[in-house]
């Protein structure tokens, strides 16, 4: 098992972590349909 997984290195999996989270804070705020 890689330790890894297909990240370069950990500032990647940090920035891909933050992205994700920003994008479903933004569809939190949106008003239900």
């Amino acid at each position: 098992v890689r330790s890894r997984g297909h990240f370069p290195g950990d500032d990647a999996a940090m920035k891909l972590l933050y992205l994700v989270l920003d994008n479903a804070a933004e569809q939190w705020k949106r008003a239900p349909r």
